[in-house]
């Protein structure tokens, strides 16, 4: 980073990082932490600070559920009683041709 730029840049991150407000906020999320401790580094502040070890630690996620097995397929509904009949299969005859039986 260009220096002035730097410099306003940390002189900004200090005072937020000086709030209690923010404070608690990195206490309540690590990973804000995580993510501020390199750009710390790079603008040469001191690193956020470490949350206290007593705070209590939030509950293990739920266990997904159980799958499911799949549904059962019911057959397939019957034709309608007005429904067309298939058409007669077809049959050689002496010359090649094809026709109904």
């Amino acid at each position: 980073l260009a220096a002035p730029v730097a410099y306003n840049a940390a002189s900004y991150l200090r005072i937020l990082l000086a709030e209690p407000d923010m404070a608690a906020l990195l206490a309540a999320s690590p990973g804000l932490r995580r993510s501020l401790r390199p750009l710390c580094r790079l603008l040469g502040l001191p690193q956020p600070p470490e949350p206290p070890a007593c705070l209590p630690r939030a509950a293990p996620a739920a266990l997904p559920p159980a799958r499911r097995p799949p549904p059962v397929m019911s057959a397939p509904a019957p034709a309608p009683a007005h429904a067309t009949p298939p058409p007669a299969p077809l049959h050689p005859t002496p010359r090649g041709f094809l026709k109904p039986a």
